[in-house]
């Protein structure tokens, strides 16, 4: 009776907790017959029934954590039996992985960013982020979210997907397939036209392309933004504009020689700040004069323990200034 020899291999690992994962032990000699159990640690998980000294067993049941699998060979009339050494199986918890662009279609030689977002968001690690088999870079996760920028897409339709690797806790995943188009760009217009918003406020601005082959899309992440006039606003790479002073600037946007523009006035805000009272007061009383200028009078002051304040100021709007005026009597 000649000796056997098991050998045993894991289709994955480590394996997700709930996906399948297959176990296959191989014979040596491949003529054995008969059975294999498999077992983790001591707790058998099934048997098999080898055919040219192979046979599998899959399973969905382990939890997560560390498995001891081994796979034993009863033995035939011809091979006496045999035992695989310990594979340890490791199961983690699931994880899964969506994937999002910027601008679909985008225009060509313009940037796109695709973000990938892992569940549960704990996930740590890397992101591949792939173009068919052809890997375009990597991201680390931050909340269960990296993205990847890139402005070298040739011209057609890309497969996009991203491939989380896993960490000590969560397996891997793969997101669907993207079908991200690359497309030469015509023309674009910003909306909205000639807008006037307050200071201190926001506006966004979104920039709409027209393609080549006479699709339109909203293309704002890979436009250039600019204002003529940073000391009224500024525009970040997102299309909002912060609107800093009164007065108008030209808002641009940009994706190479193609671009469009418009109109963005600051008018005066209905708060704005303004010169301090010259003595810090409290319920105090603020009237309208006829002039426009606003008369503070009376008032507590918390200073040094509550007192009584007798003095008044008048606010000047147009200066925003105080400046001091008679007393209360009392």
């Amino acid at each position: 009776i000649a000796n056997s020899t098991t050998a045993l291999a894991s289709s994955v690992n480590p394996s997700a907790y709930g996906a399948l994962v297959t176990f296959t032990a191989t014979l040596t000699p491949s003529t054995a017959t008969g059975i294999v159990t498999f077992k983790d640690g001591s707790t058998t998980l099934g048997t098999g029934t080898l055919a040219s000294g192979k046979t599998s067993l899959s399973t969905s049941t382990l939890a997560v954590g560390s498995h001891p699998i081994t796979a034993s060979y009863v033995g035939d009339s011809n091979c006496n039996g045999s035992t695989s050494s310990t594979l340890t199986q490791k199961v983690k918890q699931a994880s899964a992985v969506a994937l999002n662009s910027s601008a679909n279609p985008s225009p060509f030689n313009a940037p796109v960013t695709f973000t990938a977002t892992v569940t549960p968001s704990a996930a740590t690690g890397i992101v591949t982020f792939f173009d068919g088999n052809t890997s375009l870079g990597t991201g680390t996760l931050s909340g269960g979210v990296t993205t990847f920028t890139t402005s070298g897409l040739a011209l057609g339709s890309h497969s996009i997907s991203g491939v989380y690797n896993g960490d000590t806790t969560y397996a891997g995943s793969t997101s669907s397939a993207l079908t991200q188009k690359v497309l030469t760009l015509t023309s674009l217009v910003i909306a909205p036209q000639s807008v006037s918003i307050p200071v201190g406020a926001a506006q966004q601005f979104t920039a709409t392309g027209t393609f080549s082959d006479g699709s339109n899309g909203n293309i704002t992440p890979s436009a250039t933004w600019t204002s003529s006039v940073t000391t009224v606003a500024t525009v970040s790479p997102l299309g909002v504009a912060t609107l800093l002073d009164e007065g108008p600037t030209t808002i641009q946007a940009a994706v190479g020689s193609i671009n469009s523009s418009t109109t963005l006035t600051g008018t005066p805000s209905r708060f704005r700040f303004t010169g301090s009272l010259i003595n810090a007061r409290d319920t105090f009383t603020a009237t309208v004069l006829q002039n426009g200028k606003v008369l503070i009078a009376g008032g507590i002051s918390y200073g040094d323990g509550a007192s009584l304040i007798a003095s008044c100021e008048l606010y000047d709007p147009t200066s925003g200034t105080f400046s001091k005026t008679g007393n209360l009597y009392r």
